[in-house]
């Protein structure tokens, strides 16, 4: 390079100048990520439902009933209202009151079937 008296001037040799920087990979990155966290999103989604309809209210909602001097544990089906009692030999339905009763008004035993009186002798 001269200079305005005609002097030669070195120059400095520039450093060589990178390439321009393509963020496309970083881009595809974001997609990715973005498309990943979309489907843990609808995983865990569709995996809350079964478990909000079968684990977290449970099956059956427990309680105490009282029947005379005695207390039993006490389960009721949410899903149909069902109820059951805990005696010595097992889960035993408990049936609304007018399924105590068979069509002519006698009493039924636990198995349903209707209680006959005896007939009681008269004093003399």
């Amino acid at each position: 390079m001269q200079t305005l008296f005609g002097e030669q001037t070195r120059t400095r040799p520039q450093p060589p100048q990178p390439p321009p920087v393509s963020y496309g990979h970083l881009r595809q990155r974001s997609f990715t990520v973005n498309v990943f966290t979309l489907f843990c999103f609808i995983l865990i989604l569709i995996a809350s439902i079964p478990f909000a309809v079968y684990v977290w209210p449970t099956k059956y909602a427990y309680d105490r009933i009282r029947i005379n001097d005695s207390e039993y544990p006490v389960r009721v089906r949410r899903w149909t209202g069902d109820a059951e009692y805990l005696a010595r030999t097992g889960w035993t339905p408990l049936r609304p009151a007018e399924q105590t009763r068979d069509a002519l008004g006698r009493p039924l035993d636990l198995f349903g079937n209707p209680i006959t009186a005896t007939t009681t002798p008269t004093p003399r």
